[in-house]
């Protein structure tokens, strides 16, 4: 009997106990969410620059009968009014609450968002959907969008903005999926949107949108877009620069606010001996002196520093190279000109760094 008994016990015990790889879970995310069936929460450690992107933030009234995620405006096309409700616990990719779109008919409908942002620099936006109707597998054409001019939308509209750049068409039946697209913004606002426009028009629709976010994106290679030429532009202006050891620093200004970055290489100088043996450098590069020259052709750029994404007029960087080596760089400067980015270069230059000069003996 006292085996038994603990038996028993050890066996409590060991139930207790977290087992090895457990994992925190919440109900509402299957391929039938309304039966509340557990799945593994999704970490996120990028900044989330939406505003209650969770819907877990609260819900306004709007006429004739709408709640609204907090946040976020409705819009739609055409002269059909659709239903906007909080699609509730049993009905959410996470948390307690979604936004749910409802009602009979094709409508084409949907949620935005507008945030401020940089212009010029490229963000993702991604948003978990689900779809059901009364005929099994209507195709919801859901997606979401990114105008990147910034622009707010409204309701009974006819058109979209042409614009817009769209993730594709992804109808989640009866099960929650991701939906993502990437753009470059243009302005210092950006507007996110989701979108449905079901097939059918004698059909019954139910979605559901949730986990909503939008990040900055790093530039490909950490480098900004290559200028389209590489003709000295008048926006980068004031270069100058100082040697300290095997630094070298550069500082420059920009008539407009702009995003910046040096791109450069370094070149071990080719020597050749003169009828006496001394050894002499092709070219003169005068200490903390910078000497440019225009390019005919693409220069070629193995290094870059880190892209200054703080829009500002004022700038600096700094490379490293050993003594007595070459540094050729052209300085990068992007911003917004006509409703597009646009990357612009300064001169190439070339700099010698050469060894500091030992200080004159002591009297």
């Amino acid at each position: 009997m006292k085996r038994q008994i603990l038996c028993w016990t050890i066996t409590c015990l060991f139930t207790l106990l977290p087992h090895e790889g457990h994992k925190e879970t919440i109900r509402g995310a299957d391929e039938e969410p309304w039966k509340g069936k557990a799945f593994a929460i999704e970490k996120q450690t990028e900044e989330n620059l939406l505003v209650n992107g969770s819907m877990e933030d609260g819900f306004y009234w709007l006429p004739p009968n709408h709640f609204i995620a907090n946040g976020w405006e409705r819009w739609w096309r055409g002269n059909l009014m659709h239903e906007y409700d909080d699609g509730h616990k049993y009905h959410s990719r996470d948390g307690e609450h979604s936004q749910r779109h409802h009602g009979w008919g094709p409508p084409t409908t949907g949620i935005f968002q507008k945030v401020s942002v940089s212009p010029c620099l490229r963000y993702q936006f991604s948003m978990y959907g689900l779809n059901s109707s009364g005929k099994t597998n209507t195709n919801h054409h859901a997606r979401i969008g990114i105008d990147p001019l910034g622009r707010g939308l409204g309701i009974y509209i006819s058109t979209l903005p042409t614009e817009i750049v769209w993730s594709p068409d992804q109808t989640f039946w009866r099960k929650w999926g991701q939906h993502t697209v990437q753009a470059e913004t243009h302005h210092e606002t950006i507007t996110v949107i989701t979108y449905i426009s079901p097939e059918n028009p004698d059909d019954y629709y139910d979605t559901y949108w949730d986990m909503g976010k939008l990040i900055v994106l790093p530039f490909p290679n950490d480098r900004l877009p290559a200028p389209n030429s590489w003709q000295a532009s008048d926006l980068i202006t004031n270069v100058t620069s100082t040697q300290s050891l095997d630094t070298l620093t550069v500082k420059w200004e920009t008539t407009e606010p702009a995003l910046s970055q040096i791109w450069y290489t370094v070149i071990t100088p080719t020597r050749r001996s003169d009828p006496i043996g001394t050894l002499l450098f092709p070219s003169i590069y005068l200490p903390l002196v910078i000497h440019s020259r225009p390019e005919t052709e693409a220069p070629t750029f193995t290094l870059a520093t880190p892209p200054d994404l703080a829009y500002t007029t004022t700038h600096q960087a700094s490379l490293r190279a050993d003594l007595g080596r070459i540094v050729k760089f052209a300085i990068l400067a992007r911003r917004p000109v006509d409703n597009q980015c646009q990357t612009e270069s300064s001169s190439v230059f070339q700099f010698k760094m050469v060894k500091p000069t030992p200080p004159p003996p002591t009297p």
